[in-house]
């Protein structure tokens, strides 16, 4: 392929399924390709930005709990300063 290999993050898939690349003339990437008719698809996927969107999802989840428990809280504050 007339594209430079770069390792991290990068995934190559033949009909869907994960292959290994190679470097290959020190500076392309290549692939060993089965017989016949294929799909071929490399996909950048760094493993850092699951855990980011992991983490950022979990994060969100956490501000958006507080922010419930706070206005429920704030709720029953002004429920109980009406009784009194």
């Amino acid at each position: 392929f007339s594209e430079i290999y770069y390792s991290d993050g990068w995934k190559a898939y033949i009909n869907n399924e994960l292959v290994d690349h190679v470097c290959v003339n020190y500076i392309l990437r290549g692939l060993k390709l089965p017989k016949g008719k294929n799909k071929i698809e490399f996909k950048f996927e760094p493993d850092t930005y699951a855990t980011g969107k992991m983490i950022s999802n979990i994060s969100s989840g956490a501000i958006l709990l507080l922010l419930v428990l706070s206005l429920g809280f704030w709720i029953r504050k002004k429920l109980q300063e009406d009784t009194e």
